[in-house]
């Protein structure tokens, strides 16, 4: 029986292509401790599309995640080189978009880094760009004199990394140099800082071994830097000052043999060694009547023998030539409604492993290509419909070991089928005891408890709930979602507020805690405030009239306010086509952000608001799994979500169907008479309650006393049976008392 190193799945380096191959790539198992001969043979890739669908640009990035994953698992000495051959480009083309794609990657890599606050990644030093770049080759100091020129840190050459990791510096692919980052994001040699150290990827390999000591605790930038074989058969060679055109045919021949070579050189090697990945590109500039002179399966079984994956590039037209083991497609769609262009690609055969169906956008970066996994990817489970088998032989009270596993994500896995086996039984007891003794428990709790639960973290840690604000413009959705996150904040719980087409600066000017009234000397220490009418700004002012700082002597709230502010976060997407899949990797990347060493993530997110999608994204719009999607992403994950909305937003109905809470709010005439009809409520035990509480005024809804942050409900709540008058616009103007629920008067007619 053979003993396998390697058993798993290996990394593309492309992490949404990993997940449509549903974990990544599935190699041929073997062992470095056996003969090549006796090893299973690699698997060949086809990528295919039509021109301009940046084909050779993914096929260099799984080239080099590939070999980068086995070279992390088998070491690097187990391994040969992976050979990149064209019959299209030259070898310094070749060279210059592995080199920009690299560099590009460890400085996003940086940025990502810095903000993981579990690890020690200040970078304060200028190892990474002392490296890479010329950082003894100032291009800047030609510049000096130009009034254009930045005025660049005295310590930028000293800590040049921490600018890199703050986005302050950034590489520029056009000009293959560090820039510094302007207001007008202009990339002229008036910004350039210092130009890329060498143009071919060979040279750096001696220099990144420098990369040691505290930057290998936290990435592994020397693994991003490895040899790889390009073509050096150039598309005219010259000889005796004569130029010969060699044709694409002849050319891949060259290419062949060299792979022949490569092959037999490896036979005469006492200990084996394995090339991780060769790619063949531009094979479409050989004309089809010669393309049939070759032997096919002959190449497919050289490729075969020689590497583990082979990737070969083709273009629409030899759409059955090869024989391959997984075939990726690649388009560009026209979208005319909107007049936009997307790039997508599909897993439109695959031997040996399963994918995701259908098709999944991606877009080209400076750092390489991002692919967005659709939106189906995310709302279905593997196997989940033959599974279902299981859950139904079951009762209800009875959780099987799949389910436990979907609630025990966080536990030990050598310990998780011991810990079901132990507990399965008294669970089930434990399940029904809840059931009934909650029912007793929630008729005699009152409907704030109801708000408290949804809006003040009251009894309840973030989930993955999804709560509903419904209402007419300025009906106080937002304050109440501001309230609820300082609630959140005071309770340890960052919160994300996601909203479309909003300046920072306006949302900033609203994050004003809706509790600051409540407390104890509310105002800080602002000269010139002076209103007699307010006894609380008096009394406050009083006490000091200096402008409040940091060391303020006086017992100014906002110092212990401010811990709250370090837990809200934004993250705004500005009005064009972005696509929900886009939408959603993004998104899950902020919330891949750790803020502390102990781990702590975004634990609710603030939709504001979902009527922005009716007219300014389109491509969301089109989606109508984009909803579906977003709540079922942030159940996975254990985030809360709320979502604010107008009455009238095109997707309130999807909304309302959707959401587990739904509170609707409208206005009195009085400015500071509110009312909350809570329509849906997840943790109701009788069915179809529907509270609805009215508040007198608004602002002290929130109080705080700086340990918690909690609601203050008023007592005039009722229990109604109905929310016809809201959604037929009876209430379209306010909560007048006069249009009360169920007692809306007759309209008179026009004749009378």
């Amino acid at each position: 029986m053979k003993q396998y190193d390697n058993i798993q799945k290996i990394s593309t380096g492309i992490s949404g292509l990993d997940k449509i191959l549903l974990g990544g790539l599935q190699l041929p198992m073997y062992s470095s401790s056996v003969s090549r001969n006796d090893k299973t043979q690699g698997i060949i890739i086809t990528l295919k599309g039509c021109k301009g669908t940046d084909k050779t640009m993914l096929a260099m990035q799984v080239m080099h995640g590939i070999t980068k994953s086995l070279r992390r698992y088998n070491g690097e000495d187990a391994l040969l080189a992976p050979a990149f051959y064209s019959l299209d480009k030259t070898h310094d083309q070749l060279n210059d978009i592995l080199l920009d794609f690299i560099i590009s990657q460890c400085t996003r890599k940086m940025i990502k880094l810095k903000q993981d606050l579990r690890k020690d990644s200040q970078y304060n030093n200028s190892l990474f760009a002392d490296i890479i770049f010329k950082t003894d080759q100032k291009v800047y100091t030609s510049q000096e004199q130009c009034d254009n020129t930045p005025l660049l840190p005295d310590d930028l050459c000293a800590r040049i990394d921490k600018y890199i990791s703050e986005g302050i510096v950034f590489y520029n692919i056009r000009t293959n140099s560090l820039h510094f980052r302007t207001a007008q994001s202009k990339d002229t040699q008036t910004n350039m800082l210092f130009e890329r150290k060498y143009n071919l990827i060979h040279q750096y390999l001696s220099d990144v071994n420098r990369f040691s000591g505290d930057y290998t605790k936290i990435d592994d930038f020397r693994n991003d830097f490895f040899d790889v074989e390009f073509n050096s058969t150039e598309a005219d060679d010259v000889h005796d000052n004569f130029i010969y055109t060699r044709t694409p045919a002849h050319r891949l021949t060259q290419i062949i043999s060299k792979i022949q070579e490569r092959q037999n050189k490896g036979k005469d090697e006492k200990e084996t060694r394995i090339i991780p990945c060769t790619v063949i590109d531009g094979i479409s500039q050989v004309r089809k009547q010669e393309l049939e002179g070759f032997e096919i399966s002959s190449i497919e079984r050289l490729l075969r023998d020689t590497s583990l994956v082979s990737v070969i590039v083709i273009d629409d037209v030899e759409e059955d030539m090869f024989h391959s083991d997984i075939s990726i497609e690649m388009r560009r769609v026209e979208n005319d409604e909107v007049n936009y262009t997307t790039h997508q690609l599909r897993v439109n055969k695959s031997v040996f492993q399963m994918t995701a169906y259908g098709w999944h956008q991606y877009k080209k970066r400076d750092y390489g290509i991002e692919v967005y996994p659709s939106s189906h990817l995310l709302l279905h489970q593997k196997r989940y419909l033959p599974q279902s088998i299981i859950n139904t032989k079951n009762g209800i009270l009875d959780r099987n070991y799949l389910q436990y596993l979907d609630f025990s994500k966080d536990c030990d896995e050598k310990e998780q089928y011991v810990d079901y086996d132990k507990r399965r039984v008294i669970e089930e007891y434990n399940r029904l005891r809840y059931l009934y003794v909650s029912r007793f428990y929630k008729a005699l709790s009152t409907p704030d408890d109801v708000l408290g639960y949804l809006l003040a973290q009251k009894n309840t840690t973030p989930d993955g709930k999804t709560i509903a604000i419904i209402g007419y413009p300025n009906t106080f959705k937002r304050f109440l979602a501001i309230g609820s996150s300082f609630c959140a904040a005071r309770k340890g719980y960052h919160t994300l507020f996601l909203t479309f087409d909003r300046l920072s600066s306006n949302l900033l000017q609203q994050m004003q805690c809706p509790a600051f009234v409540s407390m104890e000397k509310t105002l800080p220490c602002v000269e010139g405030i002076t209103d007699e009418q307010d006894e609380k700004i008096v009394n406050y002012t009083s006490v000091g009239t200096g402008q409040c700082s940091l060391s303020c002597p006086y017992n100014c709230s906002l110092k212990k306010c401010k811990r709250c502010y370090d837990y809200l976060h934004v993250f705004n997407v500005n009005m064009g086509c972005i696509s929900a899949d886009e939408l959603l990797y993004y998104l899950e990347e902020q919330l891949e952000i750790y803020f502390d060493k102990q781990g702590s993530k975004i634990k609710r997110i603030i939709f504001d608001d979902l009527q922005k999608v009716d007219f300014c994204f389109p491509l969301l719009k089109s989606n109508d799994l984009f909803f579906a999607a977003l709540k079922n992403f942030c159940q996975k994950k254990g985030v809360d979500l709320m979502i604010l909305c107008d009455k009238k937003a095109g997707l309130v109905d999807e909304l309302i169907s959707l959401s587990e809470n739904v509170i609707c709010m409208c206005r009195d005439k009085d400015p500071r008479k509110v009312t909350f009809l809570i329509e849906k409520f997840a943790g109701n035990i009788l069915p179809s309650q529907i509270y609805e509480i009215t508040t007198t005024h608004i602002y002290d809804l929130f109080e705080c006393d700086f340990s918690n942050c909690r609601l203050t409900v008023p007592d005039n709540i009722e229990e109604i049976g109905s929310m016809t008058d809201f959604w037929n616009d009876s209430w379209k103007d306010g909560c007048h008392k006069e249009n009360h629920m169920g007692n809306v008067p007759k309209k008179e007619s026009s004749e009378e």
